[in-house]
Formats: structure tokens, C-alpha cells, sequence
């Protein structure tokens, strides 16, 4: 069974604590900080130290498939992937994909290298997400934007965590978005884009994976469920039938921030690192529709 054989993250080293936003525009603010990409960084950069923190000089490699995924990619026309396997010094004979334009891209990228080392087209994957959001100025993104990245390792022999099922659903909606030539992230009224574009799709997903591998709610250590503030994923937790105390992972909210594309993966990075041998841990991705998975 193909599965994840290696993880990493990367956190940029500034922090802007929340109380800034209070100092500067006068906005309320929830307690903690987020982190900031340097001057220098972006995020091809920050997936590449992403990557290395995942393979590093790894036994893993070599690798023949890197995806990138990303909503903030410095090029609109030239494929990032191909410069992180060049910086890597990876051989040419290399599949090399960018995946945009949804904050559901890491987890597309995923699915897609799971069906790549599952078919034997691949043999080992290296997916790695990014991402370093602006949102209006005044606005809460503004606050609760953070920037980071992950990275996952898969491959269908020595497997560490293994995908056991997923699901996934596709939702037509203009809720969040930024056009080409838009520097920062808009959206319509919150709270019915977080019900039509968040809590009914993930609902809808999670609960297609649940049944299809034949469990329950209880039957899983930890929940993995990205979301658009504090308030909407406690409101999925409880929604969904999980403890919000014992079962669900730490948003990041407090520390790094949504961090977009890579959210989702970063969570997961979180949650593997506190797992024990023999915990189930269920991923969930949202953006026009949403990915589940139990691992």
C-alpha cells in the first residue's frame, strides 16, 4: 500500500504578533502571532527548505516526481518545480508538475503522487506546498494570514504512514479569490463562504471517507481539518462528531497562521510528529470542493 515514507516543514523566523494589528488599525485581535517570510523569501524558497527538511541527504533519494503546489508562485508563466529539482541537483530524467490556483492544490498534489507510485509510474514522489498570502490591509486575512510549508515523501514499499482510503468532492463557488493582477486575497460575505465554500464540502467529504472505510468518528487519534479561522473549525469539529480537546489537531492559528496551500500539510507534519504507532489520523482539504483521507 503506497504511502508516506518521509515529512517536513519550514516556518520563516519573523513573527508579527497579533496585538500589531490592534496598535496599527485599531481592528480587535485574537491572542498569538504569525510568521512572516523574510525580505528574501517566497514560496519557491520556503518549499525548497521544505524539501530539504523532508529528504535533506536522504536515503530516500534519488526520487523520480516532484509536485509543487502553491497559490503564490512568483511566475504566472514558468514552472517552479523544475528550478526546486535543479537547486536540489536532481538527475533530468524527472517528472516535475506545478499545482495553483486552490488552496486544495497540496492535496491534489498528493492524490496525484499517491496514483503515481500506486500505478508503479512513479517510484518515489516528493510533494512540497507553499504559500505567503496578503490579505487587505485592515481586514482579519490581514491577521490571520500566515506564511509556511511542508513537504511529504511517498512511495509503496517501507511505508511509515499508510493512505488507507480517500475521498474527494468538487464544489463550483466564488467565495475567495484573487484575480491576476490583485496583490491581495477577497472574498464575499464570510460567513457564506465559510458555509458553502468551507463547512459543506469538508462535511461532505470527510463523511463519504468515514463511511467508505467502514468507521466512526471515534475511531480516529487525531483530526486534521485546515479552516479559515479558529471559530469555523471548531464549529467542523463539533459538526463532524470529534472531541475538539482530544481529537483535534492544533490549527496553527495562534502560532503560524493560516498558512494557505500549505496549511493542510503542515497540520499533518504537526499531527505526525505527536503520533504513536497505531493512531489513525484523518487529513481534510477545502478550496472549491474538498479532499479527505485516512491515513
Amino acid at each position: 500500500m503506497a504511502g508516506i515514507i518521509g515529512y517536513g516543514a519550514y516556518v520563516p523566523l519573523y513573527r508579527l504578533g497579533h496585538d500589531a494589528f490592534r496598535q496599527a488599525w485599531g481592528m480587535q485581535y485574537s491572542p498569538g502571532e504569525k510568521a512572516v517570510a523574510c525580505y528574501d523569501e517566497d514560496s519557491v524558497t520556503m518549499a525548497l527548505a521544505a524539501a530539504f527538511d523532508c529528504v535533506g541527504t536522504s536515503p530516500f533519494a534519488p526520487f523520480d516526481t516532484l509536485y509543487l503546489a502553491s497559490t503564490t508562485l512568483p511566475y504566472k508563466e514558468k514552472q517552479m518545480a523544475s528550478l526546486l529539482a535543479e537547486v536540489m541537483d536532481l538527475p533530468k530524467p524527472i517528472r516535475t508538475v506545478d499545482f495553483a490556483d486552490s488552496l486544495r492544490c497540496a492535496t491534489s498534489a498528493m492524490s496525484s503522487a499517491l496514483d503515481a507510485v500506486k500505478s508503479g509510474s512513479a517510484h518515489k514522489a516528493l510533494v512540497t506546498a507553499a504559500d505567503c498570502r496578503m490579505g487587505v490591509p485592515t481586514s482579519a486575512r490581514e491577521q490571520i494570514f500566515g506564511d509556511g510549508a511542508a513537504a511529504l515523501l511517498f512511495d509503496d514499499r517501507d511505508v511509515a504512514v499508510e493512505i488507507q482510503a480517500s475521498h474527494s468532492v468538487n464544489t463550483e463557488i466564488t467565495d475567495v479569490w484573487r484575480k491576476n493582477r490583485d496583490p491581495f486575497v477577497t472574498g464575499w460575505e464570510d460567513r457564506w463562504a465559510i458555509l458553502y465554500g468551507y463547512l459543506a464540502p469538508v462535511q461532505e467529504a470527510v463523511k463519504g471517507v468515514i463511511e467508505k472505510a467502514q468507521l466512526t468518528p471515534k475511531d480516529f487519534a487525531r483530526v486534521v481539518l485546515p479552516a479559515p479561522d479558529y471559530r469555523s473549525h471548531q464549529e467542523l469539529v463539533r459538526s463532524l462528531g470529534f472531541d475538539p480537546k482530544t481529537q483535534a489537531q492544533d490549527p496553527l492559528f495562534g502560532t503560524v497562521g493560516a498558512a494557505g496551500a500549505a496549511h493542510a500539510l503542515m497540520m499533518l507534519v504537526s499531527a505526525l510528529e505527536q503520533a504513536k504507532p497505531g493512531d489513525r489520523i484523518l487529513l481534510a482539504n477545502y478550496g472549491n470542493g474538498a479532499d479527505a483521507f485516512i491515513l
